[in-house]
């Protein structure tokens, strides 16, 4: 692990301290459908937001959107 200083990090005008860690997650579906374990770079920082980062989980899926029905899903290769 190591402290880091995020600029941006997608939301306008905005910094934070976080510590990144390498850490190994699953991911589940709303069907419970579970990914294999799999390694992906993580900040943890003092927030009540969830924060995803594109490295390692967004940088593998494609979002699919369905505007007539309002919905979308990622569909993630990993």
């Amino acid at each position: 692990t190591k402290p880091i200083i995020i600029d941006q990090a997608g939301i306008a005008n905005q910094s934070f301290e976080a510590i990144e860690a390498t850490v190994t997650i699953v991911l589940e579906d709303i069907n419970g459908n579970i990914t294999e374990l799999f390694t992906i770079p993580a900040w943890f920082t003092d927030t009540n937001q969830p924060l995803l980062g594109f490295a390692g989980v967004l940088d593998r899926s494609v979002l699919h959107v369905d505007t007539p029905h309002q919905t979308g899903w990622l569909e993630i290769d990993i």
